[in-house]
């Protein structure tokens, strides 16, 4: 289960607690979900513009109505276009549920592959903690 990946799996031991990981590999076709928020009653959807970079809206997709958030183009690992770990926020909200007013979920998808290096983005995410 370790074998090969032990820096994953320190990577992930050592990200914060406060967010959902999603570990997606780069050779995920588009069009495939990776998370699914799934609150009770009739919510709303979307990435939270303030909390989550322009840059992550070329790359996921997240469904009005259901919350499912998809792959919207195809990953690569070269860090060239983007940071690894991705971090992202849903937002929910429902128009008629007074009990569910507003919800945030912070998503951080880590993509994943043979060619990945996540040592850079290790050194990155533990120095932000600073």
């Amino acid at each position: 289960m370790f074998t090969g990946n032990m820096w994953l799996w320190g990577l992930l031991f050592l990200l914060p607690t406060h967010a959902f990981i999603v570990l997606v590999p780069d050779s995920t076709p588009v069009g495939t979900s990776i998370f699914e928020t799934n609150l009770d009653g009739p919510t709303n959807y979307k990435l939270d513009p303030r909390r989550t970079d322009n840059y992550v809206h070329r790359f996921v997709h997240v469904d009005h109505d259901t919350g499912e958030v998809t792959v919207r183009k195809q990953l690569e690992c070269s860090g060239a276009y983007y940071s690894n770990p991705i971090s992202l926020w849903v937002e929910a909200w429902a128009d008629t549920n007074p009990a569910l007013d507003y919800a945030a979920y912070p998503l951080r998808m880590l993509v994943t592959g043979p060619t990945c290096d996540h040592t850079i983005a290790l050194e990155k995410e533990v120095a932000s903690w600073r």
